[in-house]
């Protein structure tokens, strides 16, 4: 991923691989990794200040034969580890993460329960002393042919609670579903959902109480569109992705900021390009990728670049590097 990149995007919320297939959910799929992938230690260097290059910390991951998360380890740039996190899980479900870290703040104990249907009916979050930091309840009552109805509580680590409630109903005639969310008894959120005939969802828009809101189509080729407002800063932002699920392009407008961003990818589906324009179509900025793989298909190294306007014909500045080491079941 290129890492250096204008304004990011309000609110922003498969490749086919080689030997064994993945499932999509996954975490080494939803990172790109192809194969029966074990670990992975990528190490960075920031050229960004210092021709030479600094070294920018370097991380090593673990994975089960399914792609999934097991264990993470950060390392600050002096090589020492910065923090750990574990996961007890099956296969997508996670029902603890622990993380221990050299910043006290940082240590986290989070668990997570489900019901039979895989619905999270309950998480807590402890901090590094074993003090319960927040906990939440979830509520699931069987479905009626009407709606069906959804409640959620919060408590902090001093006891305060905080409710929130979701009625969701799907018309016959239309098919149009609309959830509403309350919480603390106060509207929250309102969510309209047109589905086609196979129930996939072509559009919806989802409304807050304070006027923020995001519209989203699926075009007949796969393309999506969204526009979304953010009403305490006044800002819209208007978002393309093609029907491989990629950012093709982003558009962020106020009332004193502008910025067009598109996107380019490799054969692979890596992003190799940001270029980021200003109202008129000028081009001000670029970032670039360019990468090496290895036998399976995974890139052990990645250069970032950066270009803008002032370097007039000089060729893009090299500003960041990764190196990654990958093993195979």
């Amino acid at each position: 991923m290129i890492r250096w990149a204008c304004l990011a995007a309000l609110f922003f919320s498969s490749s086919a691989y080689f030997g064994q297939q993945r499932p999509n959910n996954s975490e080494a799929a939803v990172v790109g990794l192809r194969g029966l992938v074990h670990t992975v230690l990528t190490e960075n260097v920031n050229y960004q200040d210092n021709p030479e290059g600094n070294p920018a910390g370097s991380t090593f991951v673990i994975y089960d034969r399914n792609g999934y998360l097991l264990e993470e380890f950060r390392y600050e740039p002096n090589g020492t580890l910065h923090s750990h996190t574990q996961y007890t899980r099956k296969d997508w479900q996670v029902f603890k993460t622990e993380t221990t870290s050299v910043i006290p703040n940082e240590n986290r104990t989070f668990t997570q329960s489900f019901n039979s249907d895989g619905l999270v009916t309950g998480t807590e979050t402890y901090d590094g002393s074993g003090l319960l930091m927040a906990k939440t309840k979830n509520e699931f009552p069987p479905k009626s042919e009407v709606s069906t109805v959804s409640s959620s509580e919060t408590a902090n680590g001093e006891g305060k609670l905080s409710t929130s409630k979701t009625v969701e109903h799907t018309d016959a005639v239309t098919g149009i579903t609309r959830q509403t969310t309350t919480k603390d008894g106060r509207p929250y959120v309102d969510w309209l959902i047109q589905r086609d005939p196979s129930g996939k969802p072509v559009t919806d828009a989802l409304r807050f109480e304070d006027g923020s809101f995001n519209e989203r189509e699926v075009k007949p080729d796969g393309t999506v569109v969204e526009h979304k407002y953010w009403a305490p800063t006044k800002t819209d932002t208007y978002q393309t992705t093609d029907s491989k699920n990629r950012v093709v392009e982003v558009i962020n407008d106020s009332a004193g900021q502008y910025a067009k961003s598109r996107y380019r990818y490799d054969n692979a589906g890596r992003q190799v390009e940001i270029a980021n324009y200003d109202r008129n179509g000028k081009l001000l900025r670029k970032s670039l990728s360019k990468y090496q793989e290895d036998a399976n298909g995974n890139w052990i190294e990645q250069k970032d670049f950066h270009w803008d306007a002032t370097f007039g014909d000089k060729p893009p500045k090299l500003v960041f590097l990764s190196r990654r080491v990958v093993t195979y079941y």
